[in-house]
């Protein structure tokens, strides 16, 4: 006797289910792919920001300091030019005396 195979309508089922999982895993796998890209797109956006402060900072700075110098080399200005034209010192005792010992320093 020959065997009745199973009706056509059970191995469409068969395929059915077996597409929905090839279809579902395809989406996890898609879903999983976009969360890495993400995940990767904001370490870059982080190292990105990371050397803009950097720079950033780093400008800030050389232009302090350049201030800095600026006001160092106008202050010895100012006190070379005072100690080479105004020798001459009025006010109280205190005030020649340390203005003296001033003197007697350079």
């Amino acid at each position: 006797m020959e065997k009745k195979s199973a009706p056509v309508e059970n191995s469409f089922a068969a395929v059915d289910t077996k597409i929905e999982q090839l279809d579902r895993d395809a989406r996890d796998s898609a879903f999983r792919q976009d969360c890495l890209k993400l995940t990767r797109d904001c370490a870059q956006l982080s190292l990105l920001y990371k050397q803009e402060t950097k720079h950033e900072r780093a400008l800030r700075i050389q232009r302090v300091t350049h201030l800095k110098e600026q006001n160092v080399q106008g202050a010895n200005f100012i006190r070379q030019f005072m100690l080479l034209n105004m020798r001459h010192v009025g006010g109280r005792t205190g005030e020649l005396e340390s203005a003296m010992d001033e003197a007697s320093l350079f």
